[in-house]
């Protein structure tokens, strides 16, 4: 199998790799703010089901060049 680099994070690895805990991401969703972030697998009418994916560019830029998030 190649080493082949995802084009997504699990919040897990975003955690480990940029060593922000996975409740503060958990609390940047709730309030809507920090990093974006898609959601895939969600049933209908129900919130809370599916899978977090964080696209590696966006965290990247976010956590290397120091960007603020703005409303």
């Amino acid at each position: 199998m190649s080493n082949q680099i995802t084009k997504y994070l699990k919040p897990i690895e975003v955690s480990q790799t940029y060593n922000v805990p996975l409740n503060t991401l958990r609390k940047w969703r709730c309030e809507k703010r920090g990093l974006p972030y898609i959601v895939i697998g969600r049933m209908p009418g129900q919130k809370r089901s599916g899978n977090i994916f964080y696209d590696r560019a966006v965290v990247e830029e976010f956590f290397n060049k120091g960007l603020v998030n703005v409303r």
